[in-house]
């Protein structure tokens, strides 16, 4: 699978869950997991390896990646469409991994 193949994946993901393209956030979330995807290992440290690339392709700051990433991580949960996937509100984190391992292991990407 080509990352162009990825990016689409990504997108219907953030799509079907609620989250229209219009925000800025949504650019920094599938980008976002787009890194996590092609470098697993390095979800850990999200201020380094998510949002400071991410930050620097569209010319802001990490602290601003990391709001608009959250606010749509809580309109989500707001409107309800993350209940069947966690528990509880879940953090960047939880959803940047969550989402890049669903697609690493529907397409075999390991």
């Amino acid at each position: 699978m080509n990352t162009e193949e990825i990016r689409t994946q990504v997108c219907n993901y953030i799509w079907n869950l609620g989250c229209p393209n219009c925000y800025n956030g949504y650019n920094y979330l599938r980008d976002g997991i787009c890194r996590a995807i092609e470098y697993p290992n390095e979800i850990g440290c999200l201020k380094k390896s998510i949002y400071f690339p991410v930050a620097k392709k569209y010319g802001t700051d990490t602290s601003n990646v990391e709001r608009c990433i959250r606010t749509i991580v809580e309109r989500w949960w707001m409107t309800n469409n993350c209940g069947s996937w966690f528990s509880s509100k879940p953090t960047n984190r939880q959803v940047l991994s969550t989402l890049a391992e669903r697609i690493r292991v529907e397409y075999g990407l390991f």
